[in-house]
């Protein structure tokens, strides 16, 4: 079932792309390169979303429809998560078509996340600790928390789409691995979505890979985003004290340049949501000097090397229990101190900290100076005067 239902989204998304790109290039639905940030070239449709939307939904559904079993499976917490990514996909669509500003893109995205934790079943409601037994949340801390990581996913995967098959691979890769991870928990619902998940986006990258011939858009950056946020919160109870750990480690690279964004526009002295050229797939390309095409494959190595990982950490887990928990800390602590590393390779330490904090050392010292020659001038005038 697992297989068939992979190939069913895979081939959905193939034949219902290029009838999605029709349309949307007819409505005018489309990415023109006019702001400095893009990278392509001429206007490229954007409404993908769409097809990668419904063939994620009509895989799941003929699942279920073909095994009642799986069915008996899915809970109530499920089904709000596949209403809340129409949603949510409704929301990318609203804002690909008339292009919403930030806090009314962020207004959305809060109501279908807190609809999600009002609506669900489960939310994240503890922390894990490797050293004894996990953190416990309380109300309204566990909901709150489950809202900001469900909001913070979607729009980490969204900042990620900047290059051509970018979003669509590393989301790919990360919800092959989910998927893998559900089998060794005999999780047969979740392992189905997250096959639904990698068979729409790998198929979509048939059309979406550099040179791209259509864009997932909003509309399907936040829906799989919204899935890959969800989706972990519903596994079984014996994964849920690390596998959000799991998921960011998984996620790792949209998420360290998520978090890397506002800091580095703050302390460049911009607006912390405000769009540039600076996020990590441009540093390689215009920093490092590689290609597109070499970026995003690169990019592709970062999240299998960062997979494999959750994969050795799953292990880990299952066969030493309680040490199982401290390797997934030393996992991610290796990986933040690498990608550190990398992120000095690429110039950010040179280029977000030391230069706007000279600068703004320098801006303080000018003003000094400016206040001091004002203050001579006027005390000159004074005695002038007086004379």
């Amino acid at each position: 079932m697992l297989l068939f239902t992979l190939f069913v989204a895979f081939l959905t998304v193939i034949l219902l792309t290029p009838l999605v790109r029709w349309v949307s290039i007819q409505f005018r639905v489309e990415d023109a390169s006019t702001e400095s940030r893009k990278v392509h070239k001429g206007a490229i449709p954007t409404m993908g979303g769409v097809a990668i939307c419904v063939s994620v939904i009509a895989s799941f559904l003929v699942g279920c429809w073909l095994s009642p079993e799986l069915a008996q499976l899915v809970d109530k917490g499920l089904w709000v998560i596949l209403l809340g990514s129409m949603f949510i996909c409704v929301a990318g669509m609203l804002d690909d078509v008339v292009n919403l500003d930030f806090k009314t893109k962020f207004v959305l995205q809060i109501a279908i996340a807190g609809f999600t934790v009002f609506f669900g079943e489960h939310r994240i409601t503890e922390i894990l600790n490797p050293f004894g037994e996990n953190i416990a949340l309380v109300e309204p801390f566990s909901s709150l928390l489950t809202v900001v990581w469900i909001v913070g996913i979607c729009n980490a995967v969204n900042l990620i789409d900047g290059l051509d098959g970018l979003a669509a691979g590393v989301v790919g890769i990360g919800a092959a691995t989910m998927m893998v991870i559900s089998m060794l928990y005999s999780d047969s619902a979740l392992m189905l979505s997250y096959g639904a998940i990698s068979g729409a986006t790998l198929g979509f990258l048939r059309y979406n890979f550099n040179p791209a011939t259509i864009f997932m858009g909003d509309t399907g950056a936040l829906f799989i985003g919204y899935l890959m946020a969800c989706l972990p919160l519903f596994h079984a109870p014996s994964a849920t004290d690390g596998i959000i750990w799991i998921q960011v480690l998984i996620l790792g690279f949209p998420i360290a340049d998520t978090l890397l964004a506002p800091v580095r526009r703050l302390l460049s002295g911009s607006h912390p949501f405000k769009a540039d050229r600076e996020h990590i797939h441009h540093r390689l390309m215009f920093f490092i000097g590689l290609s597109h095409k070499h970026t995003v494959l690169r990019i592709y190595g970062i999240s299998i090397v960062l997979c494999v990982a959750a994969l050795l950490t799953i292990l880990a887990t299952q066969a030493s229990g309680q040490k199982g928990k401290i390797f997934i800390y030393l996992i991610s602590i290796t990986v933040a101190i690498l990608g550190a590393f990398g992120l000095k390779r690429l110039g950010y330490f040179t280029a977000i900290v030391r230069r706007p904090i000279l600068g703004y050392l320098t801006a303080r010292r000018a003003k000094s100076v400016l206040i001091k020659s004002n203050a001579m001038h006027r005390l000159r005038d004074h005695e002038v005067d007086s004379q």
